[in-house]
């Protein structure tokens, strides 16, 4: 058991509510002051626009130039393999050589197979803006400077609509807000579930299958399911979130799905899994609370956190029982 993963992934899984609540709480005052027609908040706005644009600039990479770089650490890591499949047998009953040599070589395929995803792109007749985009993680980073240059614009309009006017632009933000938190939704509890079958298939033959290279069936039946799944209803957690906690109107709505989306893209691109479920929940709490307190009903909040408590620890304790009953076949 790795301790040094496992404390991480537990931490995130408390502390993602609790960043959802602070973006969403912050998201929501930002929108409130921006009603205002001051100076400062155009400032702050247009400093959001042009900060979220440089960054996207400066952690992003460009194919062309990083084509060199990953055929060099393709050559290494099959040199690397080869090397030390000269020393470790496959037949090898050492547990530890075992592990080096299935690492060395997942290695291998791992860096293989995102060269030949790179140059595929690059080949490709996709225009280079769009190659530029799908390149490695440069997508994620593209969603998320979207989102905060949406954000930011759309403040800058906010003190010139009316209260009906600033509704239906709302209504129509949600659309942006809600597909953001949804590839967030996507991109977070569907990888749990690739990890799991992925994790079956190395563990049923370790020599043809690897966690570093994914089955081509897997991420289409994941997300095939997960969108039938929200498709299928779950409208008691729909009524719980939109009514139970507080009342969620467009504006929260916005408030609560960004701060969400931007929560999920940060704990993705950090590679921990944390839940979707108790993420929009801090989020939807923090909106709550830029009204007063009390408009939060704290009942249901503590009933729901008790949920999230005893999830984990009732969940391993099912899981080992079926193993141990499998374990009897």
């Amino acid at each position: 058991m790795n301790k040094s993963k496992i404390l991480p992934t537990v931490a995130f899984i408390i502390l993602a509510p609790l960043l959802g609540m602070i973006v969403a709480f912050f998201i929501s005052i930002f929108f409130l002051h921006s009603f205002k027609k001051t100076i400062v908040m155009r400032v702050l706005a247009i400093g959001v626009i042009l900060g979220a644009i440089y960054l996207f600039t400066a952690v992003t990479h460009s194919p062309s130039h990083e084509i060199p770089k990953l055929q060099t650490e393709a050559v290494k890591a099959a040199a690397k393999y080869e090397e030390t499949a000269l020393v470790i047998s496959p037949s090898e009953t050492d547990i530890l050589k075992k592990r080096e040599l299935d690492a060395s070589k997942g290695k291998m395929m791992k860096t293989k197979k995102t060269l030949e995803n790179a140059e595929k792109l690059i080949n490709s007749n996709k225009p280079y803006f769009l190659k530029y985009i799908l390149f490695g993680h440069n997508m994620k980073w593209f969603l998320l400077t979207f989102i905060l240059v949406s954000i930011a614009t759309f403040s800058l309009f906010l003190s010139s609509l009316n209260f009906s006017k600033a509704e239906r632009w709302f209504k129509r933000m949600q659309l942006v807000s809600s597909a953001a938190f949804s590839i967030g939704h996507g991109g977070n509890d569907s990888q749990k579930v690739m990890g799991i079958i992925m994790a079956a298939f190395v563990a049923y033959d370790s020599s043809t299958y690897s966690l570093d290279v994914m089955v081509y069936w897997v991420p289409l039946a994941c997300y095939t399911m997960i969108a039938l799944g929200t498709l299928s209803g779950g409208w008691k957690i729909i009524k719980t979130m939109g009514t139970r906690i507080t009342k969620v109107t467009p504006f929260e709505g916005v408030a609560a799905e960004t701060a969400g989306a931007i929560t999920l893209f940060a704990t993705e691109m950090l590679k921990i899994p944390v839940s979707t479920t108790h993420t929009i929940t801090g989020s939807i709490i923090g909106v709550g609370a830029t009204k007063r307190l009390s408009a939060v009903r704290w009942g249901v909040t503590v009933n729901l956190i008790w949920a999230w408590v005893l999830t984990i620890p009732i969940s391993a304790v099912l899981a080992g029982l079926v193993y141990f009953v499998v374990r009897m076949f």
